[in-house]
């Protein structure tokens, strides 16, 4: 029996990161995202999406950076054989010094505070906007819900089990950046 390959977009829904995957795998479906509930924890967001998941066959799941953090958790909720992170990480730990800063503000601080920033974002002029300006107008306005709460449960995330008990480790070396 072929396993299917689920994959997970990032932070972005975004299907186009897997545009040259999904024609070499047949079996490779992207996962759409469900509509995330006020203050909803990733452990409880992994439980309402793994709901929506035909378990019946093997499973390999595949995550690109927040998609990445949600496979990790979604793994065993599903009896992932193989969970693969792209671009992402394994633990809060490994997340950027910048983003650490921002943990002890995790919670029902942070969207607001993300709003506020997004807004000062739009009002740059779009000549002057750099990547992070312009990256940064998405958690403006009202369409900013998704963004705001992925970023938000990321700095409240504690992941439900150790790696180690999600999924073996790779033999290869891991590549610093």
């Amino acid at each position: 029996m072929t396993s299917r390959i689920l994959l997970l977009t990032g932070m972005t829904p975004d299907d186009r990161v897997y545009d040259r995957l999904l024609p070499r795998f047949s079996n490779a479906i992207v996962v759409p995202w469900i509509t995330p509930q006020s203050n909803e924890r990733i452990s409880r967001y992994c439980d309402r999406l793994a709901a929506t998941i035909d378990c019946d066959e093997p499973i390999i799941l595949c995550g690109v950076s927040f998609g990445g953090i949600i496979a990790r958790e979604q793994a065993p909720k599903i009896n992932a054989m193989t969970c693969v992170l792209i671009s992402s990480i394994r633990d809060p730990r490994e997340l950027p010094p910048w983003f650490l800063c921002w943990r002890p503000f995790a919670g029902r601080y942070v969207p607001p505070l993300l709003n506020i920033a997004g807004t000062v974002a739009t009002l740059s002029p779009r000549p002057i906007r750099t990547a992070a300006t312009a990256r940064a107008t998405k958690f403006a306005g009202g369409t900013s819900t998704w963004h705001q709460w992925a970023t938000a449960s990321v700095l409240a995330w504690s992941p439900q089990l150790p790696i180690a008990a999600t999924a073996k480790r790779s033999a290869l070396p891991r590549r610093g950046v």
